[in-house]
């Protein structure tokens, strides 16, 4: 038993025993490092992957916002080119007989958009856009004329009639081009509504200068036509409303 008691074994057991210690703490430590290494490794992988998905995301966002700025700019373009087109043809109707926007008849007027836009060019709000190629000509009635147009139930008067009564909401949308709804293509902003209930028959005064002309289209469904007249009168406030009835 008194090798157990022997102060050289014990000091050779502390010092294995410290080494062991010290060995395990430092293999311990080791470890921890590693396992926060990982985790900080981890962290930046999650943060660059993150940070990967949002530029993804951005990249994405900016190539579906090119996109629809090029289909804007097509569209633009392509209308610019149609205007470019149309008036093209137009100024070389003075030298030809060229059918232009579909028919040969503006000889028949004594204004157009292109080559002499007339009065209505001058006026707010440019009401020879509403004419088909901006195609009208000027009257001043001779005598009292009975005009018809279509509108809603409180308000009898606006500035568009046309000779004949209108037959249905239908037939006024598509053949005089009467939108709903006004948008403003630049803005997106609804400008006006058009709801039409009821015909009034209004008689215009003699001496009243009226312009006459095709229908301009809107677009759509709302088509206009060659060979749809309507009048445009300036300020028909004060005339007198002699018949209406309710519009099909």
């Amino acid at each position: 038993m008194a090798g157990c008691n022997n102060p050289i074994n014990r000091s050779i057991l502390s010092f294995v025993i410290g080494g062991e210690l010290s060995e395990g703490s430092k293999a311990g430590d080791a470890g921890k490092i590693a396992e926060v290494e990982k985790a900080a490794d981890a962290e930046k992988v999650a943060e660059v992957e993150k940070f990967s998905e949002a530029e993804k995301l951005v990249e994405v966002e900016e190539a579906t916002e090119a996109g629809k700025i090029a289909e804007v700019g097509e569209l633009a373009d392509a209308e610019k080119i149609a205007e470019v087109g149309e008036i093209a043809e137009a100024s070389d109707l003075g030298k030809t007989t060229e059918i232009i926007y579909g028919t040969d008849d503006i000889a028949n007027y004594t204004y157009n958009l292109v080559e002499n836009p007339g009065p209505l060019a001058e006026i707010d709000g440019l009401p020879i856009k509403n004419f088909y190629g901006g195609r009208y000509n000027v009257e001043v009635l001779q005598e009292d004329r009975i005009l018809f147009r279509a509108g809603n139930g409180s308000n009898p008067y606006g500035r568009w009639f046309a000779s004949n009564p209108p037959e249905s909401v239908a037939k006024v949308r598509i053949d005089t081009a009467v939108k709903p709804y006004w948008v403003n293509p630049k803005t997106g902003v609804c400008e006006g509504t058009s709801p039409l209930s009821k015909v009034y028959a209004i008689k215009v005064p003699k001496g009243t200068t009226i312009y006459k002309g095709p229908v301009g289209s809107q677009g759509g469904v709302y088509l206009g036509g060659c060979d749809i007249e309507q009048i445009y009168i300036h300020e028909p406030w004060k005339f007198k409303v002699v018949g209406s009835w309710n519009l099909r």
